[in-house]
């Protein structure tokens, strides 16, 4: 029966994954955003401004993504524009699989629909510089749930059948299936040591690191502000049994904002094998916030009909 289930375990693993990626390290596209509306270079004092962005998720997923979109500019709200608080809740459901690939859901959102933005305002001309060359920015922060998987093949201790795969029971580094994402998993290679005459010990080490431009965020804080050290929540299974790893505590690991990358060490037993060999699934789910930005453009404010010199 144990090995009935982790057949049926594995064949579910291996369709999921197919349905997050394609091969090896492959990916959906992820999450992208890009301004699709801009105001004009040049804004007047008193002139209306609006934005447009669309938001992109080709991740297949049940869950779909949410997050949080702002609009800022780096001007003081005493001036109007855009204020601290110009922010809508995202709630993007998942992209759809289709016989030709991955249909992605993209949502638009506009401003000030959205979140009231007003004209500039009380432009004075001692401190022109103020208003030349301003950036107008979008600024996304969106929870993440990811599941990665491998297989790694184990072997009875002392078997020698000729059925065993090459490198079977040897040092392996895995390909990992996994959705493109701010975090993934750059190398994952597992090493199975004798415990006895059938059991088997699986050393996994994997580094984490960071795919794209952005900031982490602690697992279930968006809302708030970038921390100099993101809680991540992590958990290492093998055949469905959780692993045990260094450097993870509460299920969460820390990754500090200048960190890249991590090297995460974890081990677990397999026990009572009765088959020559096995291939044992591997997974990982990860679960953190991320913030990324986009400059749309840059405007300068004129005052009446002249620009403010």
């Amino acid at each position: 029966m144990k090995t009935k289930n982790l057949i049926l375990f594995l064949s579910v693993m291996l369709l999921l994954y197919a349905c997050t990626g394609g091969a090896g390290t492959g990916s959906t596209g992820g999450i992208d955003i890009k301004f699709t509306e801009v105001p004009e270079k040049e804004v007047y004092e008193g002139e209306e401004i609006f934005a447009t962005i669309l938001i992109t998720n080709s991740l297949v997923n049940e869950g779909g993504i949410q997050g949080i979109l702002c609009l800022r500019d780096t001007l003081s709200d005493n001036y109007g524009g855009i204020p601290d608080n110009a922010c809508a809740d995202v709630n993007l459901p998942p992209a759809t699989r289709t016989d030709g690939g991955v249909s992605p859901y993209v949502m638009e959102i506009n401003f000030p629909e959205v979140s009231p933005i007003s004209p500039y305002r009380g432009i004075e001309r001692e401190i022109s510089k103020s208003y030349q060359n301003l950036p107008i920015i979008a600024d996304f922060k969106y929870s993440v749930e990811t599941t990665a998987g491998a297989v790694v093949c184990i072997k009875l201790p002392g078997a020698v059948s000729p059925n065993i795969p090459k490198d079977c029971g040897t040092k392996q580094t895995l390909s990992v299936q996994q959705p493109s994402m701010p975090l993934k998993i750059s190398k994952l290679t597992v090493t199975p040591s004798r415990r006895g005459s059938n059991n088997v010990l699986l050393n996994i080490e994997m580094t984490i690191s960071k795919s794209k431009q952005g900031l982490l965020l602690s697992s279930g804080e968006i809302s708030g502000g970038v921390p100099a050290v993101a809680s991540v929540s992590l958990d290492v299974l093998a055949n469905q049994d959780s692993a045990g790893c260094q450097q993870v505590s509460n299920g969460r690991i820390s990754i500090r904002s200048n960190e890249n990358e991590k090297v995460i060490k974890c081990a677990l037993s397999i026990n009572d094998l009765s088959q020559d060999y096995i291939n044992v699934p591997i997974t990982v789910r990860m679960k953190y916030g991320f913030a990324e930005s986009v400059v749309g453009t840059t405007i300068s404010i004129l005052k009446g009909d002249e620009l403010v010199v």
